[in-house]
């Protein structure tokens, strides 16, 4: 599941995944993902504008994603803060970002275990970096997000070897009544375990879906049948 768009309230939202039912167990949570306040980019560069002393010139929007998107990581962690030191933390990063020492300052401030969902808004140019600075942090696991949905997704896989893989919402529509999206499934199934990672269903939003998933193989899901995104303070509340 995608996440819905974020309100304006300049609090992170957070969204959960869990463990699909089926005959030997029930649905729990099992970790969560905050997202950024900010729906993109473009928005978060209007709002990082509005902050300026009045006078000052307005900043260019062009060369600012990392920055931006590294303000956005800054409040997300201090929103995990608040979660249990046992939650499973996941936050979004672009191909970019990831690859920036500032985001590694970041991380490394914080005393939890973090998973970065690796998107691909923008290519990654160099993947020994960014595998040798996730190796290096303690407590961190990288996850590559939307697999499936591009060449650039499946590139992550197969160059990163991520502990984690989210498989896009658009093959987990309809799975139930469409043997080609479970064989597809089925492929990517056997490539998370052949590298070891964790596979992760996005998008699951009917009861048909997520038990033809559990019959698949998948363990874990994330989607609409769960739970929707909410405030973080909601989520808190729930514990």
């Amino acid at each position: 599941m995608r996440p819905s768009r974020p309100g304006q309230s300049g609090r992170p939202s957070a969204a959960c995944w869990r463990r699909p039912p089926s005959t030997s167990s029930s649905s729990r949570s099992s970790g969560c993902r905050i997202a950024s306040p900010w729906a993109t980019r473009a928005s978060a560069a209007s709002a990082l504008a509005s902050t300026r002393p009045t006078g000052l010139p307005r900043p260019p929007r062009a060369g600012l994603g990392v920055q931006l998107e590294l303000l956005a990581v800054r409040k997300l962690l201090e929103g995990a803060r608040r979660l249990p030191r046992d939650a499973y933390v996941s936050i979004n990063v672009s191909g970019a970002t990831i690859q920036s020492v500032e985001l590694r300052d970041l991380i490394m401030a914080v005393d939890r275990a973090i998973t970065l969902e690796v998107t691909e808004h923008e290519p990654i140019t160099n993947y020994q970096q960014v595998a040798s600075m996730v190796e290096g942090l303690t407590d961190v696991r990288l996850a590559v997000d939307d697999a499936g949905s591009g060449y650039a997704t499946l590139q992550h896989v197969l160059r990163l070897r991520p502990q984690v893989v989210k498989l896009d919402r658009a093959w987990v529509s309809g799975v139930d009544g469409d043997r080609p999206r479970q064989v597809l499934i089925s492929g990517l199934i056997s490539l998370a375990r052949e590298i070891d990672a964790t596979l992760i269903a996005e998008g699951v939003e009917t009861p048909e879906e997520a038990r033809t998933l559990t019959d698949l193989g998948v363990v874990y899901a994330q989607g609409y049948l769960f739970g929707k995104p909410a405030p973080l303070g909601d989520i808190l509340a729930q514990q």
